[in-house]
């Protein structure tokens, strides 16, 4: 017999430990039997979605403490081919900060690709679209001849420039060989584009002058305003193949000249496609493709290679073979092309590539040791290959055909950025020969969202509070113009590490005070004071607003950020206030005069877990027995992100479970906003009786009314503690229980409905919560939760 409703979870939530790592919904998304609620796109259960499963949760840890995690989400078409047209063999890609009309920050984002067929004397045929909500759509297609934005920088000035892959002509001379790089520049965030002609003077190069080498990676602009390039071609007297180099220009991007040789290849040899990131310490880093076997009997594509700059890309080291860890499993050297580098505001590096398949790699030991590169983890994102095939070739060729693994990378946040590939290379990836893909044989481009999150799940969502004015900033670093509308209060937490996404003052020194919406325990800092620019801070905290006796809690002194600096605090800090003074160096930029202070960009940590820190689709950390609930970012009315529960089966319910240190008391604390209830949303403080069973010490439940119950064991009965609308479908109440083993206060927006006595007895400690549907039936339940507090 099996029995339904409020009475039946509890049992189920009691006494039997639900196992799934993953979700069961049948991917019926959020509208089950409510019927409305719109279905949520970070739902990992997506049917339609073509991508691997999303990440079970990381091992349990009973502290609730996690460490750096990598997660993927889910893939979507950024562009579907018509007819036999190509779309495929992407490019980098490039995101920008602009402001949207209501004035908040919109990170505009552009996904470029290739029309035409994979040869070298193929006209450069491009497509391009644009999403203006940080990468979940993609519109305003355009397409034709290098299209911008192409390889593509956005300098601190202002100006957008855009590379086209292939130079356009090539003129030799007794000092060598001058190519002619065709540029296109927007002084309006991308809107519009005019045509320039930039230089690049280089050592003499082989072959005739038709022989042009190529552009790979991305841009990069130093501190000190130089623009670096990279380049692959062949000079006059290489025994082996294409090299790796590295161009440089300080006069804005206009005349280029060698900085150095990243890596020479030996006979029988190539080096072709190159990419180079600035780490924390300044040092540049390059990974590039590598290719073994002589011209004339065929080139095989071999293990990726590394080396690293100390003095700004003159000199490199040898190169070494890139060491990889996919699953956990020792690292070893993974071969792959066009490899893409980014620096993670977080601090976390990640490299893309494929071929086979399509893979994103971290390393996140730079965050902790400045310059230190160890890609410990590592994924495949995205498979598309054929198994047969009637040409004749064996199953090593077909393992290569389908996606190409040429990849794009984007950020899009500070934890977050979209890797974008294609489905088939184009002209060669799916011919009419080859069949059973393992997606189809059609022509797309791809985006999937990559999350690489770092330690502690308790960060402030400093922007939506301040946008919905739930905290309040006092500071003097309010200079802004027109041409950087990004400089304001607010770019001190918008989470862009971009240079002028800051708060700025025309000033030595400049104090940022924030008025949180609460008081909270602090346990980590994270600074960036001036992108590339030495720059001091100290943070103080209060309690009132008015002591700020005492050292200050984070001193840092000469750093020069490319990437947030996390602070761990020996100990919790207590706060209601947070001042941050911060002072930069000269030089400042010229409408600034000669002083001037930044705040990049701060976050707060605390002791509440508002799942900022988590990553989009997947489980939430630090959870267990995690059953049709994951992190979602849609539609959460200005939450940021929150945990979604959805109830969409009849042969299970939405369930997760937190545990912690057993204690004699315990604050529990959360704000939920109920989107369907059709059954009901519970909630428990859950205890331990002296044999370290679980018991289920208060359980409470809104029901579909709104109206908030506690249901008692021994009565089997569910008792009323509020009216109706208590806790209304569609707002965001705030849930307090103030619990001991012997009785509860429970709180509701700040005011006390009742005090209770346990819903079952026995027992003896309390450690932890758990969050719930109403059960197998009605199906429909729907709720989002956020800033969970459990103390």
């Amino acid at each position: 017999m099996r029995r339904h409703g409020l009475l039946w979870i509890f049992l189920l939530a009691a006494a039997v430990s639900c196992t799934s790592e993953g979700t069961d919904d049948d991917g019926a998304g959020a509208a089950g039997a409510g019927g409305g609620a719109p279905t949520d796109p970070s739902d990992p259960n997506d049917p339609n979605d073509p991508s691997d499963p999303v990440d079970p949760p990381p091992p349990y840890d009973p502290t609730g403490v996690v460490g750096y995690t990598l997660g993927l989400g889910l893939t979507d078409t950024v562009y579907e081919a018509t007819g036999e047209q190509f779309a495929g063999m992407v490019g980098r890609g490039l995101g920008i900060d602009t402001l949207g009309p209501d004035g908040a920050l919109v990170r505009d984002v552009f996904a470029t690709f290739s029309h035409h067929d994979d040869i070298p004397s193929a006209p450069q045929t491009s497509g391009v679209m644009e999403s203006t909500d940080r990468a979940a759509t993609f519109g305003n297609y355009e397409t034709g001849v290098d299209v911008p934005p192409q390889f593509a920088i956005q300098l601190r000035d202002g100006r957008i420039l855009s590379y086209a892959f292939v130079p356009s002509s090539r003129v030799d001379s007794a000092a060598g060989s001058r190519l002619t790089l065709d540029v296109q520049a927007s002084l309006d965030d991308g809107k519009t584009w005019d045509p320039l002609e930039a230089y690049a003077d280089l050592s003499q190069i082989s072959g005739g002058t038709g022989s042009v080498g190529r552009l790979s990676g991305h841009p990069i602009q130093l501190g000190d305003g130089t623009i670096l390039l990279e380049w692959y071609g062949q000079y006059a007297g290489d025994a082996g193949g294409f090299r790796a180099e590295l161009l440089a220009s300080s006069d804005g991007g206009l005349t280029f000249e060698r900085r150095g040789t990243i890596a020479v290849p030996p006979a029988n040899t190539a080096y072709p496609e190159a990419d180079v990131v600035e780490l924390e310490d300044g040092s540049l880093y390059s990974v590039f493709r590598h290719h073994e076997g002589s011209p004339q009997n065929g080139q095989t594509l071999a293990t990726l290679l590394y080396s690293r700059s100390t003095d700004e890309g003159f000199t490199w080291a040898e190169p070494k073979e890139l060491l990889v860890s996919f699953g956990g499993r020792p690292a070893k050297p993974r071969v792959g092309i066009n490899p893409q580098l980014v620096l993670m505001p977080n601090g976390v590096l990640v490299l893309s590539s494929g071929r086979p398949d399509n893979f994103v790699a971290v390393s996140t030991a730079g965050a902790t040791n400045p310059g230190e590169v160890s890609f410990t983890e590592a994924k495949v994102t995205y498979v598309n290959y054929p198994s047969d095939t009637t040409a004749g070739y064996g199953s090593g060729v077909l393992r290569y055909h389908g996606s190409s693994g040429n990849t794009g990378v984007v950020v899009v946040e500070p934890n977050r950025l979209i890797q974008i590939g294609d489905n088939c290379a184009n002209s060669w990836g799916c011919p009419d020969a080859d069949s059973g893909y393992t997606i189809d044989g059609k022509n797309r481009v791809w985006r999937r969202f990559i999350e690489v999150d770092s330690p502690d799940v308790g960060k402030i969502d400093l922007a939506s509070k301040y946008r919905r004015g739930e905290i309040a900033v006092q500071s003097d670093m309010t200079w802004g113009s027109e041409l950087h509308r990004r400089a304001r209060v607010e770019g001190a937490f918008d989470g862009s590490n971009d240079y002028w996404s800051s708060a700025v003052a025309d000033s030595s020194e400049g104090t940022f005070t924030i008025e949180l919406d609460r008081t909270y325990d602090l346990t980590r800092v994270g600074l960036s004071i001036r992108r590339d620019f030495s720059g001091d801070a100290k943070v103080y905290t209060s309690t009132d607003g008015e002591s700020w006796e005492g050292a200050p809690i984070v001193t840092a002194t000469g750093r020069a950020h490319r990437a947030i600096e996390y602070f761990i605090l020996p100990e919790l800090v207590r706060a209601r206030y947070v001042r941050i003074v911060v002072g930069s160096e000269a030089p400042c930029d010229e409408e600034l005069g000669s002083d001037c202070a930044f705040l990049n960009e701060v976050e707060l940590y605390t002791t509440v877990d508002g799942f900022e820190n988590d990553p989009v689709g997947n489980a939430p950390r630090g959870y267990r027995d995690i059953s049709s609930a994951w992190i979602t970012n849609y539609e959460t009315n200005e939450m940021g992100r929150a945990l979604r529960l959805v109830d969409s089966s009849d042969a299970s319910m939405s369930l997760v479970r937190w545990t912690g240190v057993a204690g004699a008391e315990k604050t529990f604390e959360f704000s939920v906003l109920p989107v369907e209830l059709p059954g009901g949303f519970l909630f428990d403080v859950e205890g331990e009786d002296a044999a370290g069973a679980s018991v289920s010490a208060y359980h409470f439940a809104v029901f579909p009314d709104g109206s908030v119950a506690q249901y008692d064991l021994a009565a089997a009965m569910w008792s009323k503690l509020t009216d109706p609308g208590a806790v209304p479908i569609g707002a965001t109440t705030r849930v307090r229980v103030e619990a001991t083993t012997e009785e509860a206060s429970i709180s509701i927006d700040g005011e006390e409905i009742a005090v209770v006595v346990p819903s079952s007895p026995g027992a003896v400690a309390l450690r932890g919560h758990v969050f719930s549907s109403s059960g197998t039936m009605p199906t429909g339940d729907q709720v989002l939760i956020d800033d969970v507090y459990f103390q």
